[in-house]
């Protein structure tokens, strides 16, 4: 899941647009929680989202990068974006 790549954002929003106008008695929200994977992204512009790797005195989780900025600003251009004028 590419998130910080400008199509997956749009596509996100256009498939809870669409959700959203076959149920109009719901308010629907935006899914864009991360994915369960251990893997993350690994291109260029999601390494660049990534927050700075800074460990806990332990190291529990140095096999792990930290991906908390990335998520966050995937769900704040989520938050952002519109539905489609059509």
């Amino acid at each position: 899941m590419c998130v910080s790549n400008s199509e997956f954002q749009d596509e996100i929003v256009r498939r809870w647009w669409d959700s959203q106008k076959a149920n109009q008695s719901q308010k629907l929200m935006i899914n864009v929680k991360e994915t369960d994977a251990q893997m993350r992204c690994q291109c260029p512009d999601c390494l660049a989202w990534d927050g700075d790797d800074v460990r806990g005195p332990t190291g529990r989780y140095a096999l792990s990068r930290n991906v908390g900025e990335r998520y966050a600003r995937f769900y704040l251009l989520s938050s952002a974006m519109r539905p489609p004028k059509n």
